[in-house]
């Protein structure tokens, strides 16, 4: 991958650039589309036909970017956008909006800490779950209390764990 600077603008957004957010500890985005937000961590792709029609972007810590310049690094992007979208999709169908507001505080609390997390204003919070922010804020009342909120969750996509980089020139040996 090669990193390009971290400043990204919503209008190289909108040229369809394939960009990855670099894996730092606790970084992510909220795009802002035009009718809903979305939550981009550690690993995904940004950028290209998803993100064309963004509105804004809210930077969550020191995110650093890099293009993906091989098939495999691309793929593994998509991977990773598609499973925080349906971590998102799976907690926003659940009927409670107290209930969704509670688990989207968990979800980023646990992708991003704690302390980056609160930072986020309420109504952006909202904005990813489909509810008031008057309601996230009674989610983070729960949360500090330590209420936690369980889900049986149609579909739980944990993200997977990052792998070392893949070379095709190296021979690869298997150790007996």
């Amino acid at each position: 991958m090669k990193p390009i600077n971290s400043a990204l603008p919503l209008q190289q957004l909108g040229t369809g650039q394939l960009l990855c957010i670099v894996p730092n500890f606790q970084v992510g985005l909220i795009l802002q589309q035009p009718h809903y937000a979305e939550f981009v961590g550690v690993g995904a792709i940004v950028g290209g036909s998803f993100d064309i029609k963004c509105k804004s972007i809210y930077a969550i810590g020191n995110v650093d970017f890099s293009v993906p310049t091989t098939y495999r690094e691309r793929q593994r992007g998509f991977q990773l956008r598609m499973n925080y979208m349906k971590q998102q999709q799976a907690i926003t169908s659940i009927p409670s909006p107290l209930k969704r507001a509670c688990l989207m505080v968990q979800q980023l609390c646990g992708w991003i800490g704690t302390t980056e997390a609160r930072q986020i204003p309420n109504d952006l919070v909202a904005q990813l779950v489909g509810v008031l922010p008057r309601t996230v804020e009674n989610a983070w009342q729960c949360y500090q209390r330590g209420d936690r909120v369980t889900a049986n969750l149609a579909v739980y996509c944990p993200l997977p764990e990052p792998q070392a980089p893949y070379h095709p020139a190296k021979k690869r040996t298997a150790l007996m």
